[in-house]
């Protein structure tokens, strides 16, 4: 029998003193660590660095990947739906088949 093949790396990461993520009054989100408040950086915050960076190592530059990133929230109008539409296919019956597709992907959910 062999051994799981994952590793999980935890790494506290310093950043410059810059007000990257806000709340939604404004002020720079904070949390409790180590007996002081810090500033917080969000994962979603870093995801869309990721997302949008166009420097020399942008996800978009990587030969293995497949193109622009995409939120998840727009996949279906940007990957299903406008294809339908760009093809042809009426705007109501793409819309069905792509709620339809969602349905059966993802399930009914409070966020759907």
């Amino acid at each position: 029998m062999s051994a799981p093949k994952f590793i999980q790396i935890h790494a506290l990461t310093s950043y410059p003193a810059s007000l990257l993520n806000r709340d939604d009054v404004g002020f720079a989100k904070r949390v409790p660590l180590g007996g002081v408040t810090r500033t917080r950086v969000s994962s979603q915050c870093l995801k869309r660095h990721w997302r949008t960076h166009d420097g020399e190592h942008a996800l978009s530059r990587i030969d293995a990947y497949p193109g622009e990133s995409v939120r998840s929230r727009l996949t279906f109008d940007l990957r299903i739906r406008q294809p339908l539409i760009n093809q042809g296919v009426k705007e109501e019956v793409a819309d069905e088949v792509t709620l339809a597709l969602m349905d059966e992907v993802l399930g009914s959910s409070a966020k759907a």
